[in-house]
């Protein structure tokens, strides 16, 4: 039976097809339905005598699990990447029928199950308060999306699911979730060597017009320039 079946009763002992059927055609497709309506209206739904209304409501408190909440709460970004998350059951009715079932806890977004807890839902500490991780997406662009749900093992259509999505930036406990800036490189002495070695021998911070230039051949020589030629004449004084 799929949890989105419309003949859910029939799980319930005394239900079958006709029956089942004639609650779906009233509107009632869901096992906790038929605990809210009263035996004499069940009577006339199903078309059945007295007590049939009353021992639907004692089969359903012999099967039926408490119900619970469920939450699940991103609380802290992590070192390395990773999203702390908070997941909280607490128990609302007290049925004392035995309810065994399943925590589950997963990642959609790196497709990941985080928690599978057994509980049996009738008898757990209340609040049961668990800590778990999960990766983030942040490098990805998307969000942390978790989804949490305790199944029961014994009934479809009892499950209590619900679904979490963290967007990429947000802030938790005063810290915002960021891609982690790249490191600066080095530039101690070490360091500026390797850098020279690595481009021939000449330092980085002379770019690449100084390295065109000291890799270019350099100029020749040119000749000493020849000295002016001696007078041909001696020079005249005249005394007035």
């Amino acid at each position: 039976m799929w949890t989105d079946s419309t003949l859910e009763t029939r799980q319930l002992a005394g239900i079958g097809p006709q029956i089942a059927a004639k609650l779906a055609a009233a509107g009632v497709t869901k096992l906790r339905q038929l605990a809210e309506i009263e035996p004499r209206r069940l009577e006339a739904i199903a078309q059945r005598h007295y007590p049939f209304g009353n021992e639907v409501h004692r089969a359903l408190a012999e099967c039926m699990p408490p119900a619970v909440t469920l939450q699940c709460l991103p609380v802290a970004w992590l070192p390395g990447g990773l999203v702390e998350l908070e997941i909280t059951v607490e128990r609302l009715s007290g049925s004392t029928a035995p309810s065994p079932a399943r925590l589950l806890v997963g990642s959609l977004h790196d497709d990941a199950l985080l928690v599978c807890r057994q509980l049996a839902l009738e008898q757990f500490p209340s609040p049961l308060v668990l800590r778990t991780r999960t990766r983030s997406a942040v490098g990805r662009g998307k969000a942390v999306e978790v989804v949490a749900s305790v199944v029961h093992e014994r009934l479809v259509g009892v499950d209590t699911a619900m679904r979490t999505a963290v967007p990429p930036g947000v802030e938790l406990q005063g810290q915002r979730c960021q891609v982690a800036p790249k490191a600066a490189p080095a530039t101690g002495p070490w360091q500026q060597q390797q850098q020279q070695q690595g481009s021939g021998g000449l330092p980085a911070a002379r770019g690449l017009g100084a390295a065109k230039a000291a890799l270019s051949p350099a100029p020749p020589a040119q000749a000493p320039a020849a000295p002016a030629p001696a007078a041909d004449f001696e020079p005249v004084f005249s005394f007035l």
